[in-house]
């Protein structure tokens, strides 16, 4: 469906930076007991950092219309030698959905783009998706979440400023 609707599939390093990350996120967070480098140093706790600097390499290139998609794994650490990996799918959206052409202006990437994605992706799977409602959250500004009964399935919005300036966007 992502690949129909032109998105393009991405793969990031499950390995990454620490420095990413605030104090509270790095206690619950595996790290790497010989890892590759002072940069490459723990398992990624969040899908969004890896993926912002596939962004970043992008945009840097003057490629700034992007559909990305990537599924992946984040790793958490509850007690010492206690590990949890949970599965994800991860949506990364900039500049225009569709190409401008002599007859239409390029569509923006926005919100309702991704809800539509998000709740037809939930159609596909057979979930009926009961709410979408405004949730605070410290990495997305005006962040939603979607869920099925009480379970949050999905978190949308647009990276906060904050976030962005981590990675020179």
């Amino acid at each position: 469906y992502l690949i129909g609707n032109g998105f393009s599939e991405i793969f990031t390093n499950s390995i990454t930076n620490s420095a990413y990350y605030g104090e509270e996120v790095l206690q619950s967070s595996v790290k790497m007991i010989n890892s590759l480098s002072a940069e490459l140093n723990i398992m990624r706790p969040s899908m969004m950092e890896t993926g912002l600097e596939s962004v970043a390499y992008n945009l840097n290139r003057k490629n700034s219309d992007l559909l990305f998609f990537e599924f992946g794994k984040t790793y958490h650490s509850s007690e010492e030698n206690k590990y949890t990996e949970q599965q994800h799918l991860s949506l990364y959206l900039t500049g225009n959905t569709t190409a401008a052409n002599w007859k239409h202006k390029g569509e923006k990437a926005d919100f309702y783009f991704i809800k539509g994605v998000v709740d037809k992706i939930s159609k596909l799977l057979g979930v009926t998706v009961n709410v979408f409602m405004s949730a605070g959250a410290d990495k997305l500004s005006g962040a939603v979440v979607a869920k099925v009964k009480n379970d949050v399935i999905a978190e949308l919005g647009c990276i906060s400023k904050k976030r962005l300036a981590n990675f020179d966007i």
